[in-house]
């Protein structure tokens, strides 16, 4: 399985909507869709089934970018909260 993204738009704002699963090797591509992280998009991730850890570290780079992740499903949300933590408890103080 593999995954669908359809784009859509509110008040001026992108959204992308994924499906499917996503891998690491679809990343790239995925990248190229969404364009760059700084500009205000929306990402409904309700129909996302499956991830792994680089999708999830992008996904966390584009809510940290401002980015909003719409519909996350809750271990999607929870991976990304652990990985946040996991940043927070070993940055130098």
């Amino acid at each position: 399985m593999t995954y669908r993204i359809e784009r859509s738009s509110v008040d001026s704002r992108p959204i992308f909507r994924l499906s499917g699963s996503v891998k690491a090797d679809q990343l790239e591509e995925l990248k190229e869709h969404i364009g760059p992280l700084s500009q205000p998009a929306i990402l409904d991730l309700e129909e996302l089934k499956l991830v792994d850890r680089d999708v999830v570290a992008y996904l966390r780079l584009c809510e940290a970018n401002g980015i909003e992740l719409r519909n996350c499903p809750p271990y999607i949300c929870e991976w990304i909260l652990a990985e946040n933590d996991k940043r927070t408890n070993h940055e130098p103080e």
